[in-house]
């Protein structure tokens, strides 16, 4: 008895998706199913989806829900998360609408166990990553080459616990910030 992922996910009763965004008549999907991400891309506005590609794996880990943006032809997709050895920010991108994705990039390791929230942005080539640890610590991290490379991860503010979840909105050459 295979899948049905002609109208996007599987329907399991363990399937739960976490994102949903378009661009143009291109939609995607970004959902899981036991600790493995797979995202799924529509040209069609929706009618029918491509088979599933698993973006991530982190059984074993705790994560704070997946970010996914695009621009173009490009797009990225960002998870957090944390294990006994610590916390981790992972990055993928795709330069073929979502056929397939590069290889796992690490932009940021630390000590600390657990991640509040994390979020992510683009606009043209410049890729934007905000994310707030649950010691207080706000980071941003930037690449003005569609994620190819990243610029050093610039923290906001040492002591942001009480003003809520860092979010970010990009447009053209500037980006926004503000704690929700």
């Amino acid at each position: 008895h295979g899948m049905d992922t002609m109208g996007g996910p599987p329907r399991l009763p363990n399937v739960l998706l976490t994102q949903i965004l378009s661009s143009e008549n291109n939609v995607y999907l970004l959902w899981e199913n036991g600790g493995k991400f797979f995202f799924q891309k529509s040209a069609d506005g929706g009618s029918t989806f491509d088979s599933p590609v698993m973006v991530m794996n982190i059984t074993g880990a705790r994560s704070v829900e997946p970010q996914m943006a695009a621009s173009g032809n490009d797009v990225y997709v960002a998870w957090n998360y944390f294990d006994q050895n610590g916390t981790y920010l992972d990055f993928r991108q795709s330069t073929d609408n979502g056929a397939s994705f590069g290889d796992i990039a690490t932009l940021y390791r630390g000590s600390s166990l657990d991640f509040l929230s994390l979020n992510l942005v683009t606009s043209g080539k410049h890729v934007y990553i905000a994310w707030q640890e649950n010691s207080g610590y706000a980071h941003l991290i930037k690449s003005d080459n569609s994620g190819i490379t990243f610029l050093p991860i610039m923290d906001l503010d040492n002591n942001t616990k009480g003003l809520g979840d860092p979010k970010i909105f990009a447009s053209n050459n500037h980006v926004y910030l503000f704690m929700e």
